[in-house]
């Protein structure tokens, strides 16, 4: 999760427009791929709910009261598959702390699936709600009278939509996605425009056998704005479909290594980021940490068994 603040007090007066990569980034984006892609909604067959809590730079303080700093996020996700109908739906919440601006969002999706091949294509739509809010009592500014600068928190809500592709087989899948199409734009200053911009989101995994026990499952996912850019690679390793163990590159940020576990219906898993860009300014780790509970998805046409007396032995 790379973020950029731009301070206030830097822009009265300026009539320019202020932008920032506002999606966060999660170590376990393949786990979680519903939060970029809502063709993703119920790819796994299971109706599942999950959670994700993430600390970045750990220990980072800020140096206008000495408090926490650094960013946190959180995410809250519910898929559910259709399959009777070739769908699958899902809903998710997120919410995005950093210093003085916080960023929510309540998002629902819907995929439809089809076979293509040897495997399943589908598309899908996302809509929701995005609240930008700013603290302005948190902000130190040149001059604390500057009639552009606003008092207390101020927050903003606005619609937000996107829409991707997805493909899948037994072996491999390949996904892209387009998020904030209407480009909200939210005006907290009259000097100042925050805008989510359209960011177009590229992602695919394969998965290899190397022998009975172990299989390898490298991804990779490509983030843009249009106008700066970004790639992130892992390598995952498998035992048995229980325990998984692997390290990435996330460019401009660090090295995540992450562990994890399927134990019955849950996933656990936590992943430590190793910062190695701008430590100058940041504290030296990141974590993370994913629960997941799932559920057998719902099956077509199946009949309740009728019981009496007479069959009960």
């Amino acid at each position: 999760m790379q973020k950029y603040l731009y301070l206030l007090p830097m822009v009265m007066g300026m009539g320019l427009a202020a932008h920032a990569q506002q999606d966060p980034k999660f170590s376990h984006y393949i786990f979680n791929q519903v939060f970029l892609n809502p063709a993703a909604a119920g790819s796994d067959g299971l109706t599942r709910v999950q959670l994700v809590h993430r600390i970045q730079w750990q220990g980072y303080t800020s140096s206008f009261d000495g408090g926490d700093g650094n960013p946190s996020t959180q995410f809250l996700s519910v898929e559910v598959p259709i399959v009777g109908i070739r769908s699958g739906v899902a809903l998710h919440l997120t919410n995005d702390q950093l210093g003085p601006q916080s960023n929510q969002e309540a998002v629902l999706s819907y995929a439809y699936r089809m076979p293509l091949g040897a495997g399943t294509l589908a598309l899908g739509l996302r809509g929701g709600l995005y609240v930008r809010s700013f603290n302005f009592d948190r902000f130190r500014p040149i001059d604390p009278n500057d009639p552009l600068l606003g008092t207390g928190k101020i927050n903003e809500t606005h619609p937000d939509f996107g829409a991707g592709l997805h493909y899948s087989t037994a072996k491999f899948y390949v996904g892209a996605s387009m998020l904030h199409l209407t480009t909200p734009a939210y005006t907290f200053i009259r000097s100042a425009e925050f805008t989510n911009r359209r960011s177009l989101y590229v992602q695919g995994g394969y998965r290899y056998q190397l022998n009975e026990a172990i299989e390898l499952f490298p991804n990779a996912i490509y983030r843009t704005d249009l106008s700066s850019s970004s790639v992130e690679a892992t390598l995952l390793a498998t035992w048995r479909g229980q325990f998984w163990a692997g390290a990435g590159y996330r460019q401009g940020e660090g090295v995540p290594i992450l562990l994890g576990a399927n134990y019955r219906r849950f996933r656990i898993g936590a992943a430590f980021d190793m910062v190695t860009s701008g430590v100058a300014a940041k504290a030296p780790f990141s974590w993370e940490v994913l629960l997941s509970y799932a559920m057998p998805g719902p099956q077509p046409n199946r009949r309740l068994p009728i019981r009496t007396p007479r069959y009960r032995f």
